[in-house]
Formats: structure tokens, sequence, C-alpha cells
């Protein structure tokens, strides 16, 4: 079957092939040579190829010996000779080229040898590094489907440890604007205290010179009073000593206080001569 993707050789439990190749060896090359097309034209094999691999290393013991040789089915069932030499060599039960490729008989879809039909074994190894192949895709997706979920984790640790690191910020931005703010409250406090301090001891003060003066004013009070009383006492005796029958003068002064914290109204000094006899007379001569 040219369609075929691998072909392998006769098995005896299978129909009779229409189609056989037969390789040559160096200890019974006659029985290849001689005796294979009349053997297989007994058989009713349509085509025979033989080929003699001993022709490429020289070594081949046959009077005439040929790489590749083609026998087909003619009339009356015998085998005859179609083609004798280097390949390639077509097939018409197969429907395909035979050549001689790296040493080895390939069955190909052209004449060139560029789209070769892959054996039973080339076809099973075909299989298995397909298999293998498929495995290591699959091998490969797993590996990245765990890369992708890896790298998933990752990323979302990543977002967890930002958001972390973020609220962390913030909680500290937080704790700073609240201490500032009670730093803030504290030096206002402070500066409340002070300037109450400040203002408590400008009151201080000025009650102390208030005090002060009162006490200031308090004594000159009592000065002028003493100074009125010695001038009254000096008044008194001046008129105790005045004669008599000429009559007699003096002055005298009261004091008059103010409300409390006020100077004093001024005190008026009366003068009393003696008119007549019998008549006293009572002059203001000025305050004090």
């Amino acid at each position: 079957d040219p369609s075929a993707d691998r072909w392998h050789a006769y098995r005896a439990e299978t129909p009779v092939p229409v189609f056989v190749v037969e390789v040559v060896s160096a200890s019974n090359w006659s029985k290849d040579y001689e005796q294979a097309p009349a053997k297989y034209a007994m058989l009713g094999v349509d085509e025979l190829l033989l080929f003699d691999p001993l022709v490429l290393e020289g070594r081949s013991p046959a009077s005439e010996p040929y790489l590749l040789q083609l026998y087909r089915k003619v009339s009356g069932g015998k085998l005859k000779r179609m083609y004798a030499g280097e390949g390639p060599v077509w097939s018409e039960s197969v429907g395909a080229w035979f050549l001689v490729k790296e040493e080895q008989l390939r069955v190909a879809r052209d004449r060139q040898g560029t789209l070769l039909v892959r054996s039973y074994q080339e076809g099973e190894e075909k299989e298995r590094a397909s298999r293998r192949k498929a495995e290591e895709r699959e091998h490969a997706a797993e590996e990245q489907r765990r890369a992708a979920e890896e790298q998933t984790e990752r990323e979302r640790a990543e977002r967890l440890a930002a958001e972390e690191q973020r609220r962390a910020a913030e909680e500290r931005e937080r704790w700073a604007a609240e201490q500032a703010e009670r730093e803030r409250a504290e030096r206002l406090a402070a500066e409340e205290q002070r300037r109450a301090a400040e203002e408590e001891a400008e009151r201080e003060r000025a009650e102390r010179l208030a005090a002060e003066e009162q006490r200031r004013a308090a004594e000159e009070q009592a000065e002028r009073e003493r100074a009125q009383c010695r001038a009254a006492e000096e008044q008194r005796r001046a008129a105790e000593e005045l004669p008599r029958s000429e009559g007699y003068a003096f002055t005298s002064s009261s004091t008059a206080p103010g409300p409390r914290g006020i100077n004093p109204l001024p005190s008026p000094v009366w003068t009393i001569r003696k008119a007549s006899p019998s008549t006293l007379q009572l002059t203001v001569d000025g305050f004090l």
C-alpha cells in the first residue's frame, strides 16, 4: 500500500504477498540470485525485489552482482527481470520507488527519495518519539502551570506584603500626625500656662505697686497729720502767750479724710482774733 506510513517483512501466517524483497546473504547468495525468482513465482508473487548489500562493500560473490533487481510476473505466471542496477526502481504492485540510501533499502513516494515511507521499526520509533514529545510537552505544560501558579502565589504574597507595608506606613503616618497634634496641644497648653503665669505675675506686681502706693500715701497722710498737729500745738502755745487785755489769735486746722485709697480733702486754716473785750473774729487764711 503506497499510502501506508510503514512497512515490514512478510510473515508466514499471512496470505501470499504480491510483493517480496529478498536480501542477499554472503553465505547463501546463489539461492537468492538463482532460485528465488522461480520459488516466488510458484507462490504466486507479483513482484520480487532482490537487494544485494554486499555490492556496497564490493565483496559480492555473484558473477554479475547488482545492487537492486526487480522481477515482475508475466504471462504464464513466471517472474521476469525488469530492472538491474543501482536504483531507484519503480514497483507497480507497491506503487512506490525503491532505492538505497545510507546503505539501507528504502521506500519512497518520489524518485529522489525525499518522501520516504517509514519502516515498521521507524514507525514504532516515531510513535515512541511522538509519545515522548507529547509527554515532554505535557511535562513542560505542567511545569509551566506550576511555574504560573508559583508566580501567581509570589505575586499574591508580594501584594499582601505591599498592602501590609502600606498599612504600616499609614499607621506610622497616623501615629506621627497624632504625636504632632499632641505636641502642638502641649505647646499651646504650655504657652497658655506661660501667659497665665505672666498675667498672674503682672497682677501681683500691680497689686504690690498699688499696695506700695497706698503705703506711701498713708505715710504721707500721717506725716501731714503730724505736721498739722505740730502747727496746731505751736499756734496753741503762741495764743496762750498773748496778753489777755489785748486779745489773742491762733490758727486751727482740721483734716477731712477722703474715701479709702484717695488723698484726703484740703483742710482750711482758721485764725481767731479778739475784736473787742466781748467779741472774737474768725478768719480763713488758706488751705493745707
